[in-house]
């Protein structure tokens, strides 16, 4: 039997993904109340309840939301090893774009959940990707666990410059990204972005 979602409940959810978007875009996380997020998304408190446990949770929820959509935006993979520096590049441009939300949101009070999550989507977006076979051939490691562990140590870089000072260097943050990537690929070289 089919279930139907009631269109008010996803518009609920939906507004409160947005409001908690938005207001981690202009303040820190613990400066954000339930009453703050279920009034910029038009909910009553109860409402907020019916969706979420809390603010935590609706921050983890924010921030996958706003990873997925922005990794659909900047999906650059080829299908040669040739093409990941530039989707890295591609993907370090887009989160300094929207630095502090991500900042908030990887090392607010949510951080555990955001982290996992994130590992997760992109473990995800690795094993649905054509480069993987290339990769998977090139090591004994079972796939499913090297995909974690690039995504696990993808989102910790990520993080660790996030909350650095090294703000402007995305070049570097980059390169230490590619050359993670290939070492847990097991790829011996690993190519340089385009200029």
């Amino acid at each position: 039997m089919e279930s139907h979602e009631d269109p008010r409940s996803t518009r609920s959810r939906q507004a409160l993904i947005d409001a908690a978007v938005e207001l981690l875009g202009q303040r820190e996380p613990t400066d954000i109340s339930v009453t703050d997020l279920a009034r910029r998304a038009g909910v009553s408190r109860p409402t907020f309840y019916q969706h979420v446990s809390g603010v935590n949770e609706l921050f983890a929820a924010a921030a996958i939301s706003r990873l997925t959509a922005m990794l659909d935006a900047i999906d650059t993979l080829g299908d040669d090893l040739a093409t990941v520096p530039d989707a890295i590049a591609a993907m370090v441009s887009a989160f300094a774009a929207d630095r502090e939300f991500f900042r908030r949101a990887l090392l607010g009070p949510s951080s555990h959940d955001v982290f996992h999550a994130a590992v997760a989507l992109v473990a995800d977006r690795l094993h649905t990707h054509a480069l993987m076979p290339i990769i998977d051939a090139s090591t004994t490691m079972a796939p499913a666990d090297r995909y974690e562990a690039i995504a696990a140590a993808e989102v910790w870089l990520i993080g660790e410059w996030l909350h650095s000072d090294d703000a402007d260097d995305t070049g570097r943050l980059v390169q230490r990204i590619t050359d993670l990537v290939f070492t847990l690929a097991g790829v011996t070289t690993s190519p340089q972005p385009s200029p």
